[in-house]
This record gives C-alpha cells, structure tokens and sequence, in this order.
C-alpha cells in the first residue's frame, strides 16, 4: 500500500516491490491511498479542508515535504481536491498510479459530518475511480 505520507518517494517503492515480485513470480497487488475532498472548486475545497490539512501536515512536518502554503501543504500530505476532474488528474499524476492494481480512498481528514462523507465516496465510486479505468466486480454483477 502507498500511503499518503511517506518519507521514500511512492514511485521508489512500487518499483522495488515489483521487481521482488518479478524475480519471485508472483503476481502485483499494489494499493494507492488517496485521500479526497471533491468541491465545486479547487479553490473551495481547499478552503473547507484548511483545518484538517494543518492538522495533519504539523503532525508530519517533521518527515514531509517542507510546504508554507495551503496548497504546498495539502499536496504534502497527498490531498486531491476539487472537482471530478481535479482530482482524476491529480491521482493520475501520482508518480505510483502508473503501478496500482488497487484504489484505497481515504475521507477521514477534512469532512464535517456523515453526510459530506457519504457524498464524497459516492462520488468516488461513482465518478472519479470510472474516470481512472476502475471498475468494480460488485457493481458490474448489480447491473451498474
């Protein structure tokens, strides 16, 4: 699992974990975590997660990547934000993605209630993990 804060680069270690798996044969099974928080904005979802981004990027300062900004922090601690498109890019960009076998999605840093949480997966399930080529075998046998 590449995780969304790490102190080796994500594309070092998936690299490493697939020639181990190409020397051994055996087949990958590589998850990126993404952590999201659609918005109607960039600029407004970056806005809405400020107090979880700070939270979590003085937990990590020690070991992320220096940032001053909100913006530099929130792609310290590997939040993708915005609208759909926003995020589809910005997981598409992680130097891991090209490596990944498996989406994990993370909503535990910035939301305020239940129900932004449920909107925000749905939306994820729905919109940006189809957009990625990401299919799922429990939706497709339900006739979505």
């Amino acid at each position: 699992l590449i995780g969304t804060t790490q102190t080796v680069p994500a594309e070092v270690t998936a690299a490493a974990y697939l020639e181990g798996l190409r020397v051994s044969g055996s087949a990958p099974r590589l998850g990126l975590s993404t952590l999201v928080l659609p918005g109607r904005t960039r600029e407004e979802a970056l806005a809405a997660a400020r107090e979880g981004i700070e939270r979590k990027w003085a937990w990590g300062k020690d070991f992320l990547p220096p940032a001053t900004t909100l913006a530099e922090k929130a792609a310290s601690v590997g939040l993708h934000y915005g609208t759909t498109d926003d995020i589809v890019e910005s997981i598409a960009s992680h130097p891991a993605f090209r490596f990944t076998t498996h989406l994990q999605v993370q909503l535990e840093l910035v939301y305020d209630g239940f129900a932004r949480r449920h909107d925000a997966l749905e939306q994820f399930t729905t919109e940006i993990a189809p957009a990625l080529g990401w299919t799922s075998p429990l939706l497709a046998g339900a006739g979505r």
